[in-house]
Formats: C-alpha cells, sequence, structure tokens
C-alpha cells in the first residue's frame, strides 16, 4: 500500500538524518542510507496504483527519486569507501536499471560499464 511507502520512506530519512547527523555526509551509513531510499522509490514506482494512467507523473516522479538516491549512494560509497568497493557497484547497477527504464541507453551502457569496472577491481577477474 501506498501509505506503506510513506511510512517507511520517514523511517528512512529519520534514519538518513541520524546518520549524518552523527558522522558527517559522506560516510558508508549515509551511503546505505540514501540506497535503501532508491529501493523504496523503485518498489513504489511498481505499485499498481501508480502504474494506471491516472498517476503516471508520480509514478516518473518516483522513478527519478530512486535515481537519485542511488546516484546519490554511489557518489557517498565511492568517496567514503573508496573507488573500488563492491557497495559502489551495487548502487550503479541500481543507477544503470533505472536508465535503462527511463530510454536512457547510452547512459546506461556507461554506468554499467563503471559498475563492471569496479567488480573487477574489487573481486578480480578470474571467474570461478
Amino acid at each position: 500500500r501506498n501509505g506503506d511507502y510513506d511510512k517507511a520512506l520517514s523511517i528512512y530519512n529519520f534514519i538518513l538524518s541520524l546518520h549524518v547527523s552523527n558522522h558527517g555526509p559522506v560516510h558508508e551509513l549515509v551511503a546505505s542510507a540514501h540506497h535503501n531510499i532508491g529501493i523504496i522509490h523503485v518498489k513504489r514506482s511498481a505499485s499498481p496504483n501508480l502504474l494506471n494512467s491516472d498517476n503516471r507523473n508520480q509514478q516518473k516522479q518516483a522513478v527519478q527519486n530512486a535515481l537519485t538516491s542511488f546516484q546519490t549512494a554511489a557518489r557517498i560509497a565511492r568517496d567514503s569507501l573508496g573507488p573500488s568497493h563492491p557497495n559502489v557497484a551495487v548502487s550503479l547497477v541500481r543507477v544503470g536499471i533505472l536508465l535503462l527504464q527511463t530510454y536512457r541507453y547510452v547512459e546506461a551502457l556507461v554506468t554499467f560499464i563503471e559498475a563492471l569496472r569496479v567488480r573487477k577491481e574489487a573481486f578480480g577477474t578470474d571467474v570461478h
């Protein structure tokens, strides 16, 4: 239900404010909170009540909010954990998926390539 998403966003925004207050704006917990807020926005964008034509603008806004949250999470993870940390790649993959869904194919490809580069640096190139 939509109210559940509102409540979840309220809780995670409170958690985000606590992390920023306690650790500053560039910290792995701040990145994690932004990532989790992005997940809530993605789930909201796919909720049945936003998929009908009457709520199309709200659905697009939820997708944009998710994209912004994941981009912020990736940037803060890169700055706090380092450019080759796996959490950076996780948020970048989410960004790429949303870019695909919004028909921004070139940006999505660039983002996926960056996520792959990060994963290769973090885990190596050996496939087992």
